[in-house]
């Protein structure tokens, strides 16, 4: 079963249950040329692409549907995610045209090959990658922000923040009441169990229900006191922010002069205004940035959020005692980052080829996927491999556009059965596991019996040392074959050690007489008075004389050396 199959199988049996999404939004013919040049089985790949998307739209409309509870969230859901749909295709549709500029080596040939420009390709599909996956992240993000402002910031500028805030402070308020009385059934003297179901009451499920009964690193039950004290903290930050807006908005604009300009009050607009009668100062610019003010080239004024902060700020700059606004609200309302926020992640785009994996099988379902590993030439059967060159070429005739019939195809079947052969002729010289079943093909081909580890470390085994110790006769024998100049040099001298015929030592003299003298064997010869000793004689100065014993001598740094002998 090829890729191409598997891959086409698993997309036929997809289910699409978002809504506008269909199985050929991604074009087969663009995502297979965008896979010829670096891939043997760009229609897989093709198939593949059209899988991923399929897929990752299923998972972000679901994930979106959970989040969207009332009708109008829906109806906005519905709105939101056919835009969303359009924007993630077109990113896709430019990632595959400069995936189909790339050609890899391995389909082109070495030969010539542009490796510089193909590089700069790649980079170039690598940047279009990061983009599309920045923006489907921040794509996703903007739907979850209007389907549920306020788990994000909240800013006093939106005409609804009242209304936000109250319903903010609504579900606040709710999940106060819902820690008080769970910690009331915490404290009571029932078994877990009753108490699960008695929190489970109270609108929660079941695993949030244990969570509550979960023994903190004191010991303790339920929510602790300090979760109580934040939760009240917020609550009354709330009202009095929600207070603070309501009074904003009753307020009006107003203007105060100041030397060089003019300061607006500009509640419409929620903004703090500066309004210079010429350009000012670098130094005076590079005050106003640092106190947040920032040039507005619409309304050619530096401007900033309204806040006790910016009206301090304002009096700081211009030197104008500028009455700050008693309850002006803060900027925002933030409770959840929007980090905390998840989304659903893109699927994984790679370069590579993708592994093969099988169909399932209709009768016998399985749960866990098995990869399908590709195997080696050394690996097959004399008949697979002529089946796996059959299908390559196959498939090469047909992009190519040449007819193909089975009759003209390797009649011949002798060059890929040497080449199959050749291969697990190598196989087994490397000493790779060739299955029995590929051998049957080959009886003439035997495994090559592969050596250990403990045999290419093993040391020879050492000889046994021959402890036995000559006769005397024998050493005898070695005496008498002594050569003339070895009898004049041992007995022109006297040794200092004398050893005994049974000393393991004997076996040194055996190979030279020099080094000892055996008893009853090599007895010391006796030097005349008038013959000096070889260690005692003198030595001519002259290079070309005679040593003492008439041998030929050379003269090496005023010392005599002689000739080995």
């Amino acid at each position: 079963m090829t890729q191409e199959s598997i891959v086409r199988g698993k997309l036929e049996s997809e289910i699409v249950t978002a809504p506008g999404v269909s199985k050929t939004d991604v074009p087969f013919d663009t995502a297979s040329r965008a896979y010829s040049g670096t891939s043997f089985d760009p229609e897989a790949r093709a198939y593949r692409q059209q899988l991923d998307y399929v897929r990752h739209m299923n998972n972000v409309y679901a994930d979106l549907s959970s989040r969207a509870k009332t009708p109008e969230q829906k109806e906005m859901l519905k709105e939101e995610f056919e835009r969303y749909r359009q924007g993630y295709l077109k990113h896709q549709l430019e990632y595959l045209y400069s995936h189909s500029r790339i050609v890899s080596a391995f389909i082109a040939g070495p030969s010539n090959f542009p490796v510089n420009q193909m590089r700069k390709r790649n980079d170039a599909t690598d940047n279009k990658v990061a983009e599309w996956m920045n923006w489907d992240e921040r794509a996703q993000r903007a739907i979850n922000k209007k389907l549920n402002p306020t788990m994000y910031a909240i800013s006093s500028d939106r005409d609804d923040a009242v209304d936000l805030l109250k319903e903010k402070l609504r579900k606040a308020e709710e999940t106060h009441k819902f820690m008080l009385d769970a910690n009331k059934i915490v404290r009571q003297k029932t078994s877990n169990d009753e108490k699960v179901e008695a929190i489970k009451k109270l609108g929660v499920s079941e695993e949030t229900a244990k969570k509550v009964l979960t023994s903190n690193f004191m010991g303790g039950a339920g929510f602790e006191t300090f979760h109580l004290q934040n939760s009240n903290a917020n609550i009354k930050r709330m009202k009095e922010r929600i207070i603070s807006i309501e009074k904003q908005k009753s307020q009006t604009s107003s203007e105060m002069p100041f030397d060089g300009g003019t300061i607006r009050d500009n509640v419409e607009d929620n903004r703090i205004q500066l309004d210079f009668d010429s350009k000012p100062s670098p130094e005076m610019i590079k005050k106003l940035k640092s106190r947040g003010f920032h040039w507005s080239p619409y309304l050619k004024v530096w401007q900033r959020m309204r806040s006790n902060d910016a009206n301090y700020a304002v009096q700081d700059i211009t030197g104008v005692a500028f009455k700050p606004v008693k309850g002006t609200p803060a900027q925002t309302e933030v409770d959840v980052k929007e980090e905390d926020i998840t989304v659903v992640p893109m699927p994984e785009v790679k370069q590579e080829e993708p592994e093969p994996q099988p169909l399932q099988s209709k009768t016998t379902p399985v749960k866990e996927e098995k990869r399908w590993e590709v195997k080696e030439p050394w690996q097959m059967t004399q008949k697979e491999f002529i089946e796996r060159v059959r299908d390559y070429i196959r498939k090469q005739k047909q992009r190519e556009g040449i007819p193909y019939t089975e009759g003209n195809l390797l009649d011949d079947q002798e060059y890929p059965e040497l080449t199959h052969r050749s291969e697990i002729g190598f196989a087994l010289a490397e000493g790779k596991p060739v299955p029995a079943e590929v051998l049957k093909d080959y009886p003439d081909l035997k495994p090559i019996k592969a050596e250990t580890e403990k045999s290419k470390t093993a040391k020879p085994p050492r000889k046994a040392k021959d402890t036995a110790i000559p006769s005397i006769s024998e050493l005898r024998a070695v005496h008498a074959q002594r050569r003339p100049q070895s009898i004049i040099m041992d007995e022109g001298q006297s040794h200092k050690v004398t050893i005994a015929p049974s000393s393991p030592r004997v076996k040194s003299w055996m190979r030279d007489q020099g080094v000892a003298d055996v008893e009853g064997i090599d007895t010391p010869g006796r030097i005349k008075a008038s013959t000096p000793s070889y260690r005692k004689a003198k030595r001519p100065n002259n290079s070309g004389g005679r040593d003492v014993y008439g041998l030929p001598g050379v003269v090496q740094k005023g010392r005599r050396r002689h000739h080995k002998l």
